[in-house]
């Protein structure tokens, strides 16, 4: 069994990560358009009139026909917020404010936080989680 040699110190996993983003950043300019892709979805993205139009980036409307298991699966994040809380899991308890801020202001994010926030989500969320230390 070959043996997987790890960073010897968080700096030279930052220097990875940091490298690694921008090759990322880089790799996004290696397209057909080069900047100016860039410079199209910005401007997307800061047409207030478009963005009007487009329903994913407007707030679910709570009075259409099914909501009310949209409301029950935001009532189960919201809970588990505030379980999150009780227990002195401020990390917890502000990731879950977070995605239902979010959740509420677009209606893009519902699924994200009730596929993440909900307890069958929860085993995607964190029960996949390998923690892997560093030998000298």
């Amino acid at each position: 069994m070959r043996r997987v040699r790890m960073p010897a110190s968080a700096h030279d996993v930052g220097r990875g990560y940091l490298l690694l983003a921008l090759a990322a950043a880089a790799g996004t300019l290696a397209n057909p358009n080069g900047w100016r892709l860039h410079q199209h979805i910005f401007s997307y993205l800061s047409n207030s009139a478009l963005l009007d139009r487009v329903a994913e980036f407007q707030s679910f409307k709570f009075h259409s026909d099914g909501a009310f298991q949209v409301m029950l699966a935001i009532f189960i994040c919201f809970a588990g917020g505030f379980a999150a809380l009780a227990a002195a899991n401020r990390s917890a308890f502000c990731y879950r404010c977070f995605l239902m801020a979010a959740a509420l202001r677009s209606a893009r994010a519902l699924p994200i936080a009730a596929l993440l926030l909900t307890p069958a989500g929860k085993r995607i969320d964190y029960g996949g989680s390998v923690r892997i230390t560093a030998k000298p």
